[in-house]
């Protein structure tokens, strides 16, 4: 019963990293995304001035 419960534990733990780095990664993801869409936007505004 004991062996369950900590096989419980550590999958659950497991499901919590997992979800914790998956969404640390999409954050990284979408800041890396309007980081290039903001350098095109500024790229983009600077062919238009020249």
């Amino acid at each position: 019963m004991v062996v369950g419960a900590s096989q419980f534990t550590l999958s659950a733990n497991q499901v919590f990293i997992n979800q914790a780095l998956l969404s640390f990664d999409l954050s990284i993801f979408e800041l890396v995304n309007a980081l290039s869409l903001e350098a095109g936007l500024v790229l983009m505004d600077n062919k238009i001035m020249n």
